[in-house]
């Protein structure tokens, strides 16, 4: 029991560090794309769209049976996995809401709500795989 809450205190770190970046990059990436030509937002959109499909693959198809929890070094790779995975998500998530709040602005609070939708069921899935996973 005492291993499943120090699994679940890293996980929460990740979580915390990834929620912590993802906040300090949106200024960057609304900075970014301020530059960014108006008519080339469907097509910034079309590629990462393409570029969130494959993260979004890479992070659901781990998952943490295939690691041995009590290997602190297969954990560690473990949660450098879904760490990089989701930054992935969470940054192409974020370039997402911007480029339609600058291309499509009466449909920004859909966008927004899409995205936080979207942040929470990834961490609640990431979350549920360590748990189902762990020796509760």
């Amino acid at each position: 029991m005492k291993n499943n809450k120090q699994y679940l205190n890293e996980n929460l770190v990740k979580n915390i560090v990834l929620l912590f970046i993802s906040i300090i990059a949106y200024p960057l990436i609304l900075q970014s794309l301020m530059d960014a030509q108006v008519e080339k937002i469907p097509d910034i959109l079309m590629i990462i769209s393409i570029l969130l499909v494959f993260g979004a693959a890479v992070n659901f198809a781990f998952t943490y049976a295939q690691v041995d929890l009590k290997s602190a070094h297969q954990r560690f790779l473990g949660h450098m996995t879904t760490f990089i995975a989701m930054l992935l998500i969470f940054i192409l998530l974020e370039t997402i809401m911007i480029c339609v709040s600058i291309a499509y602005p009466s449909i920004t609070t859909l966008s927004v709500v899409v995205v936080l939708l979207t942040y929470l069921c990834v961490v609640l899935y990431d979350f549920t795989d360590l748990l189902k996973n762990s020796e509760f």
